[in-house]
């Protein structure tokens, strides 16, 4: 990876820290590529932050230890650019009683062609399969919310 995309946290005395926030389409993550998480996160001494936006973070990271890191994760970084999508959240729509469509595909066929793409200023989606909107759907820049019809 050329880039180490990393976010430079608080300086404390002088200290420079870092936070990573690796790439989880939708929120869904395999027990193993959580488990890798947790291991690389251990090792370098990093602190893990649940995200409001489905995301997790690794905070308290040296920047030199970054390409390793990103190396170790095998993953790729969710944000490489201020101004982008920066992500595409998700409701748990199928696995939820209250759902009146399945949003889960649709948010991920949004994800693959938005995430990453530039824009003029940071912009979120977000998609929820009813209108109790999980994921705080009616705060994003763009929100698809699926009806007592469907969508």
């Amino acid at each position: 990876m050329g880039k180490h995309y990393g976010n430079l946290q608080r300086i404390v005395d002088g200290v420079r820290k870092y936070a990573i926030t690796p790439d989880i389409p939708g929120g869904f993550i395999t027990i193993e590529k959580l488990e890798k998480i947790t291991e690389v996160a251990k090792k370098y001494n990093g602190i893990i932050k649940l995200t409001s936006g489905q995301r997790i973070l690794i905070t308290n990271l040296f920047e030199e230890d970054l390409p390793a890191i990103w190396e170790e994760l095998d993953m790729e970084p969710a944000v490489t650019s201020q101004n982008s999508v920066k992500n595409v959240e998700m409701c748990p729509a199928g696995f939820c009683k209250r759902v009146r469509y399945n949003t889960i595909g649709l948010g991920m066929k949004l994800y693959r062609k938005y995430q990453k793409q530039e824009m003029p200023c940071r912009t979120k989606i977000g998609v929820a399969g009813c209108r109790n909107a999980c994921g705080s759907v009616y705060s994003k820049d763009i929100g698809v919310i699926a009806d007592f019809d469907g969508l």
